[in-house]
């Protein structure tokens, strides 16, 4: 197995800038070549620009994306500008808060390069990256780049973990992809369980084959056996089936005399019935004659009765509803007019008395002057509110300058008799002037900022004061608003009465009643009244004529019926004496075959001894028949059985060659590889260590080495040390020394890999005055195009080409270039 290549081909960064990302609003930082020192307190920030870096290059990895988005904020970003060969990139990815969660916007993702914008989301921007920086590692967007985390830019914390010993071999593995061979022999170990179990399993499965091919044989016999009986009974079979179908004819020809025995027996029995029917018919017959005669009788009387009714008027029942709907619905419209106009006389009154006398038009004069008054005091408070931000912005920068003067002045106290950063001598009174300048200049910053702050606080009570004149304007603005409101409801109102009124005087029901009409109008007969009475007196008249016609239409079929049943009556007299005469000829066929059914009935008898034998028979076949299924069935079964256990046992010995393999050869050589590889990291991992570390360790008597667990081993004066009794500093020294001995070995086992860029986080921390002058060596030793440390140490803006200074003022960080 070999170890994967890769490389860092002339990589520097150019430039970040923060959006809402952890304690900082907005940032824009230009990232110069050399040495660059973030500088700052614990806490202030440093570490963010290294995290945010890492995050845009290679996405969220492990860390939770809620850790990087400001708290409060629902949208983040972060912009970083890099040169690979001289070829500039841009890198944009933003964070989002939807859902209650915080993640990546995918359609925030993306990739600048020679004037291309390429969108992309968050994992495919990695994979793009990766692609970029010559990176040959997966791109799973939930870890870390193990290239960029162990080879440029290690976390102070990651060092101090593995220095303590926590799974270092692992992290090791990890940094230079040697984790491959662990996970191909625990892969292998698992495979080979596997397959031991499968074996296990297979072994049981064929242990019966010798068993099953016996009873095959013995199978094979029986059936032989059964199938000789079966042609025996089945000849048996036909015999009886051959005498059963003899009877079953004999017995076919007397059943079709039977049913024309039936047949005619059917029809003698229907004829009876039918004579019977038909002389119960005349009689019905005669009896309906007689009654239709009465009933015509009695429909002449009626008519005589009733006479010709007259009719009282010419106009339809419909036309009379209508005039009845028309006056009905004008008597209910008068009446809803008048209580309605009665109600918005009514609401007038009321209005009006809410008004309290004021007209619609002084009212809108009213609110023309207040909204006019308003007006002007927004634009006078919009002026104050930006005069206060003008004093804000400058009380702001007025801070910055105390602050960066309150530096200035700390440091000037802090000179003794030599310049901090040339170390030449320095005159007293240069340091005293010094001193007395940065005083002066600091106070007359606090005085101007006091006067900012005088005049921020009369703005202050102007703007309260415009804020009650304004608030005094709206709520008399609100009545007037109400004023007009029920001013607009009076008008509308004293509209709708005057249509009202109109409406009422156009309203008559008289009109609606017709005149002339041969049923006269009774005086004082109101029209709903008089149009009811008409209608009545109409369906009346209707009525009559209608029973009139009815009647006369009934005696019409009545007559017509009883001719018809006269005739009907000679017809059936006829019809019953042809019946009578077939009648005798049936019985008289019925005499002549009175013995048939008694022979039917003894053949039936000698079918059914017949049909049981048969069955008999047939069952005795079949279960012969079934008993030879059965075991062919068996037999089958055996066959599969023998076939399946000779396939376990194929399977079973293919295991067992794979599980020796895996067990004897292939994990056994994994573990040789492993170790020669690693031995081989080892001993390059310990050339580096101990050059590092004996750069850092200027103690003749103190040594370090790397043990076969890669943990440093300590000894001073034969005697080993552990990490844990040194001091700080010593500890700082094992640190850097370990951390510097991993970027070497990964960029001596990439090859390629070039020293333009390398970032140390807080590499100096507890060293001594004589320690840090080791750093300027090693700084140089590097020969590194850019390297970026972070630090809260200031010995350290000695040794580097910029610095920059990170502070934090309540909970914002901000970075200022002092160097």
């Amino acid at each position: 197995m070999q170890s994967q290549r890769w490389s860092w081909d002339d990589v520097l960064l150019r430039s970040i800038s923060l959006q809402n990302i952890r304690s900082y609003k907005k940032l824009s930082l230009e990232f110069p070549p050399g040495y660059v020192l973030l500088q700052g307190d614990v806490g202030s920030g440093k570490s963010t620009i290294l995290m945010a870096t890492e995050f845009a290059l290679f996405g969220l990895g492990a860390v939770k994306a809620d850790s990087l988005l400001s708290k409060g904020e629902n949208r983040g970003e972060v912009v970083l500008v890099f040169e690979v060969e001289d070829v500039r990139y841009e890198i944009g990815r933003t964070l989002i808060h939807k859902d209650g969660k915080v993640l990546q916007d995918p359609k925030g993702s993306y990739l600048l390069s020679d004037g291309t914008k390429e969108p992309l989301t968050a994992s495919d921007l990695k994979a793009r990256i990766l692609q970029v920086l010559n990176f040959r590692e997966p791109a799973n967007p939930r870890a870390h780049s193990r290239i960029y985390r162990y080879a440029v830019y290690t976390p102070q914390e990651e060092i101090k973990s593995i220095l303590d010993g926590g799974g270092r071999e692992d992290v090791i593995r990890r940094a230079f992809g040697m984790e491959d061979y662990k996970t191909a022999a625990d892969n292998a170990e698992t495979l080979r369980a596997h397959i031991s179990r499968k074996k296990d399993e297979l072994a049981g499965r064929f242990a019966r084959l010798e068993e099953y091919r016996a009873d095959r044989g013995a199978l094979t016999e029986e059936i032989r056996s059964l199938e000789r009986n079966r042609v025996g009974l089945e000849r048996a079979r036909d015999d009886l089936a051959g005498k059963l179908a003899e009877t079953e004819s004999r017995q076919s020809g007397m059943e079709k005399q039977m049913k024309e025995v039936i047949r005619v027996r059917a029809e003698a029995a229907q004829t009876e019935r039918e004579i019977a029917d038909k002389k119960e018919s005349l009689r019905k017959i005669m009896e309906g004659i007689r009654d239709d005669r009465a009933e015509i009788s009695g429909i002449e009387k009626e008519l005589q009765n009733l006479g010709s009714p007259a009719k009282p008027t010419g106009r339809t029942v419909e036309d009379l509803a209508g005039l009845l709907d028309m006056v009905e619905g004008t008597e209910r419209e008068i009446h809803a007019k008048r209580s309605e106009a009665e109600g918005c006389a009514a609401a007038i009154s009321n209005l009006g008395e809410k008004l309290g006398g004021k007209e619609y038009e002084a009212v809108q004069d009213a609110i023309a002057s207040i909204e006019s008054g308003i007006r002007s005091g927004d634009e006078e408070s919009s002026s104050v509110e930006a005069d206060m931000g003008e004093h804000r912005t400058g009380i702001g920068a007025k801070d910055n300058e105390i602050e960066t003067l309150n530096e200035g002045l700390r440091r000037a106290e802090r000179l003794g008799g030599r310049c901090e950063y040339c170390d030449s001598v320095l005159e007293p009174g240069y340091v005293a002037k010094l001193q007395e300048e940065r005083r002066g200049r600091l106070a007359a910053a606090k005085s101007e900022r006091g006067v900012l702050v005088g005049r921020m606080r009369e703005c202050r009570e102007r703007l309260d004061r415009i804020r009650e004149r304004l608030a005094r304007d709206r709520h008399m603005l609100e009545e007037c608003k109400r004023d007009e409101t029920v001013a607009q409801q009076k008008r509308m109102q004293e509209a709708r009465l005057d249509a009202l009124r109109e409406d009422l005087e156009s309203l008559d029901a008289e009109s609606h009643v017709p005149a002339g009409e041969p049923l006269a109008r009774k005086e004082g007969e109101s029209p709903r009244d008089y149009l009811r009475r008409l209608r009545d007196s109409l369906r009346e008249y209707h009525s009559a004529t209608e029973k009139v016609t009815g009647l006369t239409r009934r005696k019409a079929r009545l007559e017509t019926r009883m001719l018809e049943s006269e005739g009907g009556y000679e017809e059936d007299i006829l019809y019953q004496r042809q019946r009578e005469a077939s009648l005798d000829e049936a019985r008289a066929y019925l005499g002549r075959h009175g013995t048939l059914e008694d022979d039917i009935k003894a053949c039936g008898i000698e079918m059914s001894r017949l049909r049981a034998d048969l069955d008999q028979a047939n069952r005795t076949v079949s279960a012969v028949t079934e008993r030879i299924g059965n075991k062919k069935e068996r037999a089958g079964q055996l066959d599969a059985d023998v076939a399946e256990a000779e396939k376990h046992r194929a399977r079973h010995n293919l295991y067992q060659d794979h599980e020796e393999w895996l067990s004897m050869y292939f994990i056994p050589s994994i573990y040789r590889i492993e170790k020669a590889v690693m031995e081989s990291l080892r001993y390059d991992f310990d050339e580096f260590y101990g050059k590092w570390y004996s750069m850092l360790v200027d103690d003749p008597t103190k040594t370090s080495r790397i043990d076969e667990r890669f943990g440093p081993v300590l000894e001073q004066g034969g005697y080993q040390q552990s990490v844990e009794s040194l001091s700080g500093g010593e500890k700082t020294s094992v640190a850097l020394a370990y951390r510097l001995a991993i970027n070497s070995a990964m960029r001596r086992q990439a090859g390629t890999l070039r020293s333009n860029l390398l970032i140390l986080d807080e590499p100096t921390d507890g060293f001594s005055s004589a320690q840090m002058e080791k750093v300027r060596e090693i700084l140089n030793s590097l020969k590194s195009e850019q390297i970026i440390m972070v630090s809260h140490e200031i010995e350290l803006e000695g040794f580097v080409d910029h610095v920059f200074r990170i502070t934090k003022n309540e909970g914002s960080s901000a970075v200022h270039q002092t160097k």
